[in-house]
């Protein structure tokens, strides 16, 4: 086996977040890179493959910016909106940090939401 054809099968495991995804919300999904052998079980050639997350152009409309965002995501992380209940609910809840997009959301929305008072009605018994 070559040394290219090792390096290819060796990377077959690794993953890779390229910059595109930073500009998108992919939920921690990454490519992944491998090899991908013929059909023909008499043919040694492999050819390197790359896997790329299903990414769809969805539009999204948050209750408390009061704004549509065409936002570019993963199937998954819309299964993930719908269970969240509401895009504003799973944009607060996100925990992956690869996503640029998802931060500036995020500061935003908290920003508006409103703040906690700490001084709570205290009652006092009079006799």
């Amino acid at each position: 086996m070559s040394f290219r054809m090792r390096s290819l099968v060796a990377s077959v495991t690794r993953g890779a977040l390229p910059n595109r995804a930073q500009r998108q919300v992919w939920g921690g999904k990454q490519q992944i890179f491998g090899v991908k052998s013929s059909d023909d079980k008499k043919s040694p050639k492999k050819s390197p493959k790359i896997w790329k997350p299903n990414v769809f152009s969805k539009k999204f409309f948050s209750d408390l910016l009061e704004e549509t965002f065409k936002i570019r995501i993963t199937a998954r992380e819309m299964r993930s909106v719908d269970k969240a209940g509401s895009f504003d609910n799973y944009i607060l809840k996100y925990k992956h940090n690869d996503s640029k997009v998802v931060t500036n959301l995020q500061n935003r929305m908290r920003s508006k939401l409103p703040k906690k008072s700490s001084s709570s009605p205290s009652t006092s018994s009079s006799s």
